[in-house]
């Protein structure tokens, strides 16, 4: 079994280091497949960046909104 986490952000440059380090740590006690996904919605601060050196796979959102966020 795998376990995907999706995360829609926009400018959370503060948060998403924070963020991802501790759903990673909550994960591996659960499952050893997973991967998270941040999906940005155009931040114009370092939030693709530090999710992506703290492991995350990033995707840039193509469609508006939450609901745009989820489709790719």
């Amino acid at each position: 079994m795998q376990l995907t986490v999706l995360i829609p952000t926009f400018n959370e440059g503060k948060n998403i280091g924070g963020l991802v380090r501790t759903i990673r740590k909550v994960i591996d006690k659960l499952i050893h497949e997973s991967e998270i996904i941040v999906i940005d919605g155009g931040s114009s601060d370092d939030t693709q960046e530090i999710a992506e050196n703290e492991g995350a796979k990033v995707f840039q959102q193509k469609e508006k909104g939450y609901g745009g966020a989820l489709k790719k």
